[in-house]
């Protein structure tokens, strides 16, 4: 009889000796198999996008991140993708998006403009799990933006001319 565990490990792809098996019910084991499967689920609604909620992330990314490295394009779509994951964002792409007053670009209405074929590029590397930003939730560019809020939260990196937060 196989347990639960061994049938996790099974679909994520883990590679097991079978003289292991009998080992995998220490706690940590167990607790670092929840751990890879949380992280991996976390990612599953990367996939899952429509073309036009694509469409509009490659858009937010174009007007977010222009004159950025592609690192930083993609770091802007991840903290998209890492707010419809966040309890404490909407979970649909469209309602992070157009969150008032949220990015600039939706105010000032660069994100009608249309995508540049380097920011299709990083979202579809966004999506394909990336975490440049370390889980961030947040990003701005701190010689525009002074605020005391977005400085209390915690720096996860820094790509270009944005800081990345959580």
């Amino acid at each position: 009889m196989v347990n639960v565990l061994t049938t996790l490990l099974l679909l994520t792809g883990a590679e097991v000796p079978e003289e292991e098996l009998p080992k995998l019910h220490d706690e940590r084991m167990v607790y670092m198999v929840e751990k890879d499967i949380e992280e991996a689920s976390a990612h599953a609604v990367r996939t899952s996008l429509t073309k036009e909620e694509k469409e509009l992330l490659e858009r937010l990314v174009t007007a977010e991140a222009k004159g950025e490295p592609f690192e930083g394009k993609v770091a802007v779509a991840e903290v998209v993708l890492n707010r419809m994951d966040s309890e404490h964002f909407p979970d649909e792409l469209e309602d992070v998006v157009y969150q008032e007053n949220q990015f600039c670009p939706v105010t000032n209405g660069s994100i009608n403009k249309k995508a540049t074929k380097n920011a299709e590029k990083a979202v579809e590397e966004a999506l394909k799990g990336t975490n440049e930003t370390n889980d961030a939730l947040f990003f701005y560019n701190d010689n525009i933006v002074k605020t005391s809020w977005l400085q209390s939260k915690q720096t996860t990196t820094r790509i270009g001319q944005h800081v990345f937060k959580k």
